[in-house]
Parts: structure tokens; sequence; C-alpha cells
């Protein structure tokens, strides 16, 4: 899916990527349809009620999608200068901040829990790193950054030891996980409500853990040295600044401050020592980076994962630099001046990708019911083939990876899952969608993905040869009717 309406079109995915699966929920819920008892939800429920409620308000639009998460973006980007500029000088914090922030955008196409998820954990920071040290505070973002993806909870068990550690007081460990404890209770009791406690934990932790490790994760260095799950942008000009420097600032860097983190924690336990705001910091940011291990370990998500060990990155370059002289310290910052100008790469990229603004753009424009979108060509083409055959505006699916064409079509989901692919969708699952789709699926539009679709035969090959045929067929697209 891709940007759309005041967002400034600039192609961030594909018709097969995983933000169509957080619009798909918000449609869903749009339709009278609960979490984990109607539809497969992967985190707890709000990020779907927050969809839902903003397409209720202001129609279901992409520009709507894309508000929404530009929401988190800024969030993540002015709480991360905040805490940079405590440590220091306002031009290296704003420099921080931009370098980290300007490449979010790079990797819109994720589903928007990746985003929601450390961009709270970085407003958690916000309140542990003294001197604006509020226990309480951080616990609210730490509840409401586990609520949006409970991936991140290496991140937020990380916060609660820097709450202990800062005044080695339990009353400050005790008012941070006072949010979490409420937002966990608050959530059993909707999940009692509405009958869901053992779906929610099947279709999270469940799934998680079992066939998503399977089917969708590299062996680490693989991934993310490989910078895997890099969408639009390998084909742009941030791909030169992205394979030298990502890497090393999105995951090497991050390990090194692990390592600091787990020096520092030492010390405070040992020998009794203050806990400094840099290694609050590092302690942080070495539970971000366990988060990034939870499931995937790709290219973007140890970026997102990364921001608090750049700015302890700034901060050890700046006290290099400081005591030398001003010939040395320019000759010494230019190869980091010059990285950081082409680490904000994605900026002009994102032009040169635009196919409203950039008419040379490798991408056409495409009319839909959700506003007007940036698409490869053969995409687009696909696109269009897709439009006129939802025109009913019900009874139709979308297979094995396409989420995002219920909100580019307009139509309303049709299956309690969003994607029908072998080694990944479990039995249970499988079986529950083909008696959704048994039930009021009268149409099946199925969009090659040959990347993920993969290891046929399966079971999902037979329950369509049985009680679908093949109605259309075009490049990339075929149309089965219910027989």
């Amino acid at each position: 899916m891709v940007a759309a309406g005041l967002w400034p079109r600039i192609p961030i995915a594909t018709l097969h990527e995983d933000q169509g699966v957080v619009t798909m929920w918000g449609l869903d819920v749009l339709a009278g349809r609960a979490p984990y008892r109607d539809f497969v939800v992967y985190t707890a429920p709000p990020l779907a009620y927050l969809y839902a409620l903003a397409f209720r308000l202001f129609g279901t639009g992409l520009v709507v999608d894309r508000l929404l998460l530009l929401l988190p973006m800024l969030v993540a980007t002015v709480c991360l200068a905040a805490i940079a500029g405590r440590l220091l000088p306002t031009g290296w914090a704003i420099a921080v901040a931009l370098l980290w922030g300007a490449w979010l955008p790079a990797f819109v196409g994720y589903g928007a829990y990746h985003f929601w998820g450390p961009a709270l954990v970085v407003a958690m920071a916000a309140f542990l790193v003294p001197p604006r040290f509020s226990p309480v505070l951080a616990g609210v973002a730490a509840a409401a950054a586990l609520l949006f993806y409970q991936g991140v909870a290496p991140g937020v068990a990380a916060g609660l030891l820097v709450a202990y550690l800062t005044r080695r007081e339990w009353t400050a460990l005790l008012g941070m996980a006072a949010g979490p404890l409420l937002a966990g209770l608050l959530l059993l009791g909707y999940l009692v409500v509405t009958g869901t406690v053992s779906s929610f934990f099947d279709q999270t932790l469940g799934f998680t853990f079992g066939r998503y490790q399977d089917f969708n994760r590299l062996p680490f260095p693989w991934n993310p040295l490989l910078l895997g799950d890099t969408l639009n942008w390998h084909s742009g000009p941030a791909a030169y600044w992205e394979f030298p420097m990502f890497w090393l600032l999105g995951v090497v860097a991050p390990m090194i401050v692990a390592g600091y983190a787990l020096y520092e924690t030492w010390k405070v336990l040992a020998r009794r020592a203050q806990l400094s705001p840099a290694a609050a910091l590092a302690i942080v940011s070495t539970g971000l980076l366990a988060s990034a291990f939870v499931a995937r370990v790709g290219g973007p998500v140890a970026w997102l994962s990364a921001p608090l060990a750049l700015v302890l990155v700034a901060v050890r370059l700046r006290r290099i630099t400081a005591a030398a002289s001003r010939l040395q310290r320019w000759s010494g910052l230019a190869p980091v001046v010059l990285l950081f100008v082409a680490g904000l790469s994605p900026i002009p990229s994102g032009w040169w990708l635009s196919c409203t603004v950039n008419g040379g753009s490798p991408l056409v424009e495409v009319q839909t019911a959700a506003g007007p979108v940036c698409l490869r060509k053969a995409e687009a083409v696909q696109l269009q083939e897709v439009q006129p055959l939802s025109a009913g505006g019900s009874g139709i699916a979308f297979l094995p990876t396409s989420p995002g064409l219920y909100q580019l079509t307009g139509t309303e989901p049709s299956t309690p899952s969003y994607w029908v692919l072998p080694r990944h969708t479990r039995a249970s699952e499988l079986a529950w969608t083909e008696s959704a789709l048994l039930d009021h699926v009268g149409r099946i539009v199925y969009i090659a993905d040959p990347e993920l679709d993969t290891g046929h035969p399966w079971q999902f090959d037979a329950f369509l040869a049985a009680d679908y045929s093949v109605a259309e067929s075009y490049p990339g697209v075929t149309v089965y009717d219910r027989r």
C-alpha cells in the first residue's frame, strides 16, 4: 500500500505489504466484528480500534491511514530530540533525531505496530532520563507501548530496571509498573467480556513463536546483515548509504551499547554507583535491541530499535572531538558530516520515487476508492484489473497476501485471516478461513506473490479445486468463482 491524498504520494510498499493488515483490522471493527473472535489479530486490540475510530470519523481514505502512521513517527522523533538534548548540544541533538527520523517513512508498508511500539518506548525513555524523571508517566507510555505491540516487552522491562536503579527506590519501580499492570487488567477484562482469552494467547504468542518463526525468520546475522525488508528504497539513491552504514548504526552500535549497559548495570549493583543518564539510555536501548529479536530481525526493525543507541554514538563522537584543535576537529568530523548528509538520502529518494512530483519516476499513479496511489507499473496494471471485479463491495476475498486491497477497492473484509500461505498459515486458521469463504465469499481474487507464496501444492489448493473454478486470468491475477 502506498501514500495518497495529503501525503506526498511517495511509494512506500506494494500490494503485498504488512500495512494492509492493520487497515483490514480497522475495517473489520468498523463492520462490527471483534478481534480474536471474528478475525485474527497478532497484537493487543487498541490499534484495531484506533484505526476503526479514525475511519468512522474521517473516512477510509489513505490519507487517514497515512496521518495515523505519521503520528508515532513524529512522537518518536520529537522525544528522541528531547532526550538527546539532555546529553548533547542542540545542534547535535537535532542532527541525531533527524538522521533517525528521516528513515522512518522509508519503511512505511511495515505493519503500523512496528512504528507505534518503539515510538512509545522512546517516549517512555523521555520520562526516565534525568532530569525529567517521572516513573508514573513512563509507566503510562510503557503500558501504551505494550498494548500497541507486545514485541517491545524487553524494552519495557529495561525501563522498569532503569526506574529502580535511578534512585534505588522501590516506590519508583512500583510507580512505573502500575501503568502496565493496569493496562494488563483492562486487557484481561476485555478478553473475558468478549470470550477471547484463549484466542488472544493463541493468535499473539502462539503464532509469533510458532509458524511465524518457522516461515518468516532468517537466522541472525544473515538478516539484517543482508538488510532484507527494505521495501522500495533498495531501488533508490538511499541504497548507497543503506548498506555501508545501516548495519553499522542499526545493529553493531546497539550491540556495543548493550555491552556498555551491562557494565554500567554491574557498577550500579555491585559498587553502588549512581546511574548516569547515558547508562539509563544504554539499558533501554538494549531492551529495544532485544525486542528486535522477538520476531523477524529485518533491517527496518533493527533501525526502529536503534534510536537511543544513535544518541550515545553522538555523545561519544563529541567527546572524542572536544579536546582536539579546531583543525583536527573539523578534519575528524568531515567524514561523519558526509555520512550524515548521505544518511538523509530518503528525503530526495522520496522525490525520486514520487509518481506525481517527479515525471521520470519508475512508478505510475492509479486512482482508487481510497485515493490516488503510486505503484510499480506491473502492480498498477494488476490493480486496474482488480478494481472492476470488486464493484459489488462484498463477497470478495483478496488472497494470498493482499489485505490492503480491501481499502483500495472500498470493499469489506470477507475472511478472518489476511494471509493464506503454505508453512505460514496454521491448520486451524486455514480451516477458519475456508469456512468463512464457503459461507459468504463468491469470488476470490488471487494476486500472485512469488516471493512468499511458495510450497505448493498444499491443503488450500485442494480446497480451491473442490469449491471454486477459474473464471478469469490476467498476468499475476487469477479470479476464482464459487462453483
